[in-house]
């Protein structure tokens, strides 16, 4: 489960960076889905505004890239083996850019 954000910078006391945002995002969905899938079977992760799936240049286009993808693989074993994702140093608070 994959949470994403547009280029448009958020600096809130709740979401600190883009990056805390889409996995705010990942987590709500991963919670949601915890009553039908067994939670050690998902793996949610932020992205920000890594991929995109539009350029970031209009209104409709930022909001095609604020979204969470759920990918279902067949191969339990590579969610166990995957390495959780961090965010990058720019994206942390605090960080230089």
């Amino acid at each position: 489960i994959t949470g994403h954000s547009d280029n448009q910078p958020i600096r809130s006391l709740r979401y600190p960076s883009n990056w805390h945002l889409s996995t705010a995002r990942a987590d709500a969905v991963k919670t949601a889905l915890t009553s039908l899938v067994d939670p050690a079977r998902m793996k949610a992760e932020g992205k920000a505004d890594a991929e995109p799936v539009a350029a970031n240049d209009t209104p409709a286009n930022r909001a095609r890239n604020r979204r969470v993808d759920i990918v279902l693989l067949t191969e339990p074993e590579r969610i166990a083996s995957s390495q959780p994702s961090t965010p990058p140093a720019a994206a942390t608070p605090g960080a230089p850019r």
